[in-house]
């Protein structure tokens, strides 16, 4: 992904935290969880990102349930 996609991304998902938040007023939702990762894994080096064990746990269990849903 060059840089300009990048910044448009991070833009994006900045507006989707917003929305989250005020979807989801809950600060321990897993919505705004999930939203804030996405947010981190946007903003830094994609090798550098160290997931919060929630979402590695919600991730495996789409996998275990179905690869082709795992895969989309």
């Amino acid at each position: 992904m060059d840089m300009s996609h990048s910044a448009e991304m991070k833009d994006l998902m900045q507006l989707c935290e917003k929305y989250v938040v005020q979807s989801y007023p809950d600060s321990n939702s897993f919505q705004r969880l999930l939203c804030a990762q996405q947010l981190k894994a946007v903003s830094i080096d994609k090798f550098g990102m160290r997931w919060h064990p929630m979402i590695i746990r919600w991730c495996l269990a789409i996998r275990h349930k179905s690869q082709a849903a795992y895969d989309t």
